[in-house]
């Protein structure tokens, strides 16, 4: 596979809103990334880049250029998909684990 290929992408569930605020420290984003047995890198550089490796939607993929806002429960409702982007190569059979956190409404 080639180097920056790989696109993982996830739906908020019905009733659910997706948590933007940081999930692993300070800085983090509103993923956590590990990289398993892979040689996968993942950056975030906030909510509103369009550079890292992160993106949201709040159309359905129509686009992904939304900017999650954190409500009072550090939740954005608006955000329907997300989409992880990493670096790197990921060889066979190896491993990556992207986490994201969910608020049921």
């Amino acid at each position: 596979m080639s180097n920056n290929t790989i696109a993982l992408s996830d739906v908020t569930p019905a009733n659910a809103e997706l948590i933007v605020v940081d999930v692993d420290g300070s800085g983090s984003g509103p993923a956590g990334f590990a990289p398993g047995t892979s040689t996968m890198t993942y950056s975030f550089t906030g909510l509103a880049s369009m550079t890292d490796d992160i993106d949201f939607s709040n159309n359905n993929v129509a686009t992904w250029s939304y900017t999650p806002v954190a409500n009072a429960n550090g939740a954005d409702p608006a955000a329907t998909k997300v989409r992880f982007r990493p670096q790197g190569a990921m060889a066979a059979s190896s491993t990556v684990t992207f986490r994201l956190r969910y608020r049921i409404r």
